[in-house]
């Protein structure tokens, strides 16, 4: 059970009109722990240095561009530069325009996470405000301040030759407010 499950008892009662009378009694427990993730898959973020999507948007779990920083918040963004990337390579680096903190946690069980061990992870993780060094199967688990957003489930980083198919592919299981 989970700290905001709840159970309850259910008693439904059914009499005739003979005066005879029947009872039931039925226990109801609610696990909210469990479930309170929405979980999207496939999700595709690429360079920052290509013509596609480099950022994304946890809030509504979409890929953005840069430009759309006026309309969207960039929760997620490829930090490669033409100063850093210019030899086609993708940075492997995410940063954040929303004070988003990373934690790179490699034991995690993503497979298992729900709104409990996410939170958990977070609260015990190094938070920083961007991560290095991503490669296949990471798992980061993001937040805002003591907060946990969501976690991350990387699937590929693909770093082809030149910019425009390097692309991070990952899962997210985004806690439900």
């Amino acid at each position: 059970a989970f700290p905001d499950s709840t159970e309850t008892l259910l008693v439904f009662s059914l009499m005739n009109d003979d005066g005879d009378q029947i009872q039931i009694a039925r226990r109801l427990f609610i696990n909210k722990g469990a479930s309170s993730v929405k979980e999207t898959s496939g999700n595709i973020m690429y360079s920052s240095l290509s013509s596609e999507p480099s950022a994304f948007s946890l809030t509504d779990l979409t890929p953005a561009f840069l430009a759309d920083s006026l309309t969207r918040s960039l929760d997620v963004i490829d930090a490669s530069t033409d100063e850093k990337n210019n030899d086609g390579s993708l940075s492997r680096k995410w940063i954040s325009r929303t004070d988003v903190l990373f934690v790179k946690f490699s034991g995690f069980n993503y497979a298992e996470a729900d709104a409990i061990t996410i939170t958990n992870a977070y609260k015990s993780g190094i938070k920083h405000s961007s991560v290095n060094d991503l490669k296949d199967n990471d798992i980061l688990i993001v937040g805002r301040g003591n907060k946990a957003i969501a976690a991350v489930q990387l699937l590929l980083v693909n770093d082809a030759a030149g910019h425009e198919n390097d692309k991070y592919v990952f899962n997210i299981k985004k806690l439900i407010e």
